[in-house]
């Protein structure tokens, strides 16, 4: 499931967002507190029912931009967020 929706912001720039989520119903949807399998000890991987991926691009000019994007846990409430910078060398030396 998502949405995606862009702004122009002027001629050559435009800002980008976009909201995905990932539900697996057959998943924990309740916070799991032990690390560890009683029966063997292995690390239990916390694969939850939900996901949240929210994305923000802001094209600054045809080839430079930034980027914010997270992966979001709402049912342990945790994130793991990026900042990104993209782009051309000609276009970066120019500014």
């Amino acid at each position: 499931m998502s949405l995606f929706q862009i702004v122009n912001i002027d001629h050559d720039s435009s800002l980008n967002l976009r909201l995905e989520a990932l539900l697996l119903p057959w998943h924990n949807w309740e916070e799991k507190t032990d690390l560890f399998d009683d029966a063997e000890n292995d690390v239990i991987l916390k694969a939850y029912g939900i996901f949240i991926y929210p994305q923000i691009v802001y094209n600054i000019s045809p080839g430079l931009s930034v980027s914010l994007q997270s992966v979001i846990s709402p049912v342990d409430i945790s994130a793991m967020t990026t900042l990104g910078f993209s782009g051309t060398s000609i276009r970066i030396l120019k500014y």
